[in-house]
């Protein structure tokens, strides 16, 4: 089982190599930092949201999460509200997809989707939906373990073992 969960480890570390590199692709083709991409696609599925929420959605400090915001803001990608929740405290700010920011990310999802389709081309949709269900069920385990275990200091990281 040792033998056969590591082999598991290992493709998932070098499907994240491959991943971000085609992240890098992307990004670079839509001139747009690859953080700043995965930011837009949080605020575009979640909608407005406060920095701590941006932050435990892409699992990053909130300091990395406020300068990664500022950027967007900055770029005109994004706006600063308050929340407009019923009976939301109104002191704590939120942020949102702008108009360019929507009409930007939009343009994102099209050229991923077109890349997808080259990447895929020679597969099925069944391969496809099942590849996506076995990637999706090793998340949830490995994530379920991730959550209800703390790692020991100097423990060497799960993945690239």
């Amino acid at each position: 089982m040792t033998t056969h969960s590591r082999a598991l480890i290992d493709a998932i570390s070098r499907l994240s190599r491959v991943q971000r590199e085609v992240a890098d692709r992307l990004s670079r083709e839509l001139d747009c930092p690859r953080a700043a991409l995965g930011l837009l696609w949080v605020l575009e599925k979640r909608g407005e949201l406060t920095v701590g929420d941006i932050a435990s959605h892409l699992r990053v400090d909130i300091s990395v999460a406020s300068r990664q915001t500022s950027a967007l803001v900055d770029a005109g990608y994004a706006e600063r509200t308050r929340q407009s929740t019923p009976g939301a405290d109104h002191r704590v700010r939120t942020v949102r997809l702008s108009e360019t920011g929507r009409s930007f990310t939009e343009q994102t999802r099209l050229r991923l989707d077109s890349m997808l389709a080259e990447i895929f081309h020679e597969w099925e949709p069944e391969q496809i939906r099942l590849a996506a269900a076995h990637i999706s069920r090793v998340a949830e385990t490995v994530g379920a373990f991730a959550e209800h275990t703390a790692p020991e200091p100097d423990t060497p990281a799960l993945v690239g073992i």
